[in-house]
């Protein structure tokens, strides 16, 4: 009756919310109504925090209740009647059931990114960074990767997340920083992926604030040893002086923009090899003019430019090439502007 018969995202989660069974800090109430979940998932997702939440939670469902007009629920859940067994059997069920705290359909969209990332890591080649990352991400709760635009940071992060999935880890890729607070589970092996974690050319003041602000109980969720933290950052934002307040990201850094992680020839040559084959020895000879080389080859690979732009152009000066880009399709056709 409760599952299927009552619309908890209304009157119910706001009194519950307002009498202090839920948690103060809006999350638990924002996960439950949230628009993607059905009325009946929400309800469950509801029922289950509120068993965990055991004490006086219970009467105060049925106060919910009668406040939100379903005084039939109310007075038939108040009267049903359950042995101590039973009440155990149905823990049971919701621990085994609904242990995941991410709802189903949450999942599952995490699943298709990281099964983009997998393709993607196909073209990923091995570095002394790589080496250095795994081994800091395996020990250290925080790991923020710095670098330059176009180094290779959120590919080299995305390569360490997909190996720590195969270590048993739940890797969640992360939009926003109440993220960790709406997915984070005690005990369970979790990491959590941000890109361009406080903002992408420059400092974004709101995201540095939702930080600040939430700094000390993200830190506090970290010393369950078992949630970690990958992040990449440009140079430029990590520089910012405001930014150095924010400690989680200067537990260990790893700037591949430094002469210790950039890469080397060797490594330059391994990823032409990967991306252009035939053409290797020219690739390698261009790759030293910018440090975002494994952009450039991305760039190349991922927009099919072989057709009509030649890798001498392209790696000799890549402004000019988008720059051409841009003119031609601006003079095409109205189409061509919006594009």
């Amino acid at each position: 009756m409760f599952v299927h018969g009552v619309d908890s995202k209304t009157d119910i989660v706001n009194h519950l919310y307002q009498s202090d069974v839920l948690s103060t800090c809006t999350e638990e109430k924002e996960e439950i109504c949230h628009s993607s979940l059905t009325q009946q998932d929400s309800n469950r997702l509801l029922y289950n925090k509120l068993i965990r939440k055991g004490g006086d939670a219970f009467t105060h469902l049925l106060e919910a209740l009668r406040y939100g007009e379903y005084h039939d629920v109310a007075s038939e859940m108040e009267k049903t009647e359950l042995s101590d067994q039973e009440i155990q059997l149905c823990q049971i069920d919701i621990l085994m059931d609904h242990d995941e705290v991410i709802p189903k359909h949450i999942l599952e969209q995490f699943e298709k990114r990281l099964e983009q990332w997998k393709k993607d890591d196909q073209q990923f080649v091995s570095t002394e960074a790589e080496k250095h990352v795994m081994q800091k991400v395996l020990t250290q709760s925080s790991v923020t990767l710095v670098g330059n635009s176009g180094t290779g940071k959120s590919f080299l992060s995305k390569h360490i997340a997909l190996i720590m999935k195969k270590h048993g880890y739940t890797v969640i890729p992360c939009s926003k920083l109440k993220d960790i607070g709406k997915w984070f589970k005690h005990g369970r092996k979790t990491l959590f992926v941000f890109d361009d974690v406080c903002g992408r050319y420059t400092l974004n003041q709101q995201i540095y604030t939702d930080w600040k602000q939430r700094l000390d109980h993200i830190i506090s969720l970290l010393e369950d040893k078992c949630c970690k933290i990958i992040s990449t950052c440009r140079l430029e934002v990590y520089k910012d002086e405001v930014f150095s307040n924010l400690s989680i990201f200067k537990m260990c850094n790893i700037d591949l923009s430094s002469q210790e992680f950039k890469l080397s020839a060797a490594e330059k040559f391994a990823l032409a090899e990967v991306y252009f084959k035939e053409n290797t020895d020219e690739v390698k000879k261009l790759s030293e003019k910018y440090d975002f080389f494994p952009l450039l080859c991305s760039l190349y690979h991922k927009q099919n430019l072989q057709k009509n732009v030649s890798i001498s152009s392209f790696f000799s000066n890549p402004f000019e090439v988008f720059k051409d880009q841009v003119v031609q399709m601006y003079g095409e056709s109205d189409a061509g502007k919006m594009q």
